[in-house]
């Protein structure tokens, strides 16, 4: 999803996670199940989806969820700054 100037309140809050994160950011879900039988590997595909489909799906179809996202991600980068010490901040 793209970074835009107006989910900030300050052009610098913009410029600056366009400067550490770039000006697109992804959105990763990782759900994993570990030692599935083959014999029930399509159930467990199933269930999986049903879950991202129930829990995730909902929330990423809310028209506010990029702004929340790419300011939760500001947040991040002011409180955990050491995770991004190749830019200077």
């Amino acid at each position: 999803m793209g970074v835009e100037a107006e989910y900030f309140e300050t052009r610098d809050d913009y410029e600056l996670v366009k400067k550490v994160l770039g000006p697109e950011i992804s959105f990763t879900v990782k759900k994993e199940r570990t030692f599935v039988k083959n014999e029930n590997q399509e159930k467990v595909f199933a269930e999986l989806l049903e879950d991202f489909k129930s829990d995730s799906l909902p929330y990423l179809e809310r028209p506010d969820f990029p702004a929340r996202f790419v300011l939760s991600k500001l947040a991040d980068i002011r409180k955990r700054p050491h995770r991004y010490r190749s830019v200077s901040l």
